[in-house]
């Protein structure tokens, strides 16, 4: 994990002599508050260029919709070598954000180091996310809605699509609403995408099948596909039209260390319309725990979050 320069700073001061700590000025420690119209944040970089984009970088985590990953070492044995391995579980992914109207306040050296106070607009900031989540709610609306089996297709990727990004767009919107920005246009989109869901679903019923998979998870992973169609918004009820949702056997390779049990499933979801393949989407996992039992539950459990609604 990487150790932010900037923290390391704020912490030294407790360990400084007065005089030294004494020699940097009050915002470095003690940053201006928000105000209606900026966000202030604080930064340290070997350049002007790096002291900005950390303090961006703070701005953005302390906000909680920066893009986050949870990476861990997975640790494979292979023909009696131990290979390592960095592992990023998209799960986790969220939103990078992008800042405008950004203007660097105050500068000031520290040893080899620059920081920097930064001011970022408020109210572009968050016109700049509420237009950037209209542009996504509105790619996933279906304009036809008199749906033949050429229309079907494509409404139906969407919607599974719109499924998968939920969180993501969710986190943006309560972001947004937290700070009392105006949403009635994004609600009004996703109200239609409701709406759109309700068409199809009068049209189309799933079934769940489950291929090249043993039975000791088979429950679990149903229970997540069923949940993922309910939260797409189809109903298991027959229709003029079949979604076959297939579970396309589950790989785990397992690896016991002296000091950790690591545990990696992958597997393949295919999604067939009438015996057409529409779209798969892969599914990863990656757990590690103190005993093989735990870490494999836990990774079950991721893949089990990824197949349903993900909310």
């Amino acid at each position: 994990m990487r150790i932010d320069k900037f923290l390391i700073l704020v912490l030294s001061l407790f360990l400084l002599p007065k005089t030294i700590a004494a020699s940097l000025p009050d915002w470095v420690t003690t940053p201006p508050g928000d105000s209606n119209q900026w966000f202030y944040s604080v930064g340290m970089g070997e350049n002007k260029k790096q002291a900005q984009q950390q303090a961006l970088e703070e701005l953005s985590a302390r906000l909680q919709v920066t893009a986050q990953s949870n990476t861990q070492q997975f640790v494979e044995a292979k023909n009696g070598t131990t290979e390592l391995y960095l592992e990023t579980d998209s799960l986790f992914t969220g939103t990078n954000l992008t800042f405008t109207n950004i203007d660097i306040v105050n500068t000031a050296q520290h040893n080899d180091d620059v920081i920097v106070l930064v001011k970022v607009d408020r109210q572009a900031f968050f016109q700049q996310l509420h237009d950037q989540l209209k542009d996504q709610l509105t790619a996933y609306l279906i304009n036809n809605r008199a749906f033949g089996i050429k229309q079907l297709s494509p409404a139906l990727v969407k919607l599974i699509q719109y499924n998968q990004a939920k969180p993501t767009l969710n986190k943006t919107l309560v972001l947004l609403r937290s700070y009392s920005f105006e949403t009635v246009q994004l609600d009004q989109l996703m109200i239609q995408l409701t709406q759109a869901a309700q068409s199809i679903s009068a049209k189309v019923g799933y079934q769940v099948l489950i291929a090249n998979n043993d039975q000791k998870h088979s429950s679990m992973i149903k229970l997540g596909l069923i949940n993922q169609m309910q939260s797409i918004g189809l109903s298991s009820a027959q229709q003029a039209h079949t979604l076959k949702v297939v579970f396309a056997g589950l790989n785990v390779e397992t690896t016991t260390t002296d000091f950790h049990s690591a545990v990696k499933m992958s597997a393949d979801l295919i999604y067939v319309l009438d015996d057409q393949i529409i779209y798969q989407n892969p599914i990863h996992a990656t757990s590690f725990s103190q005993t093989p039992e735990l870490a494999e539950q836990q990774a079950i459990e991721s893949v089990q979050l990824q197949l349903g609604s993900n909310e």
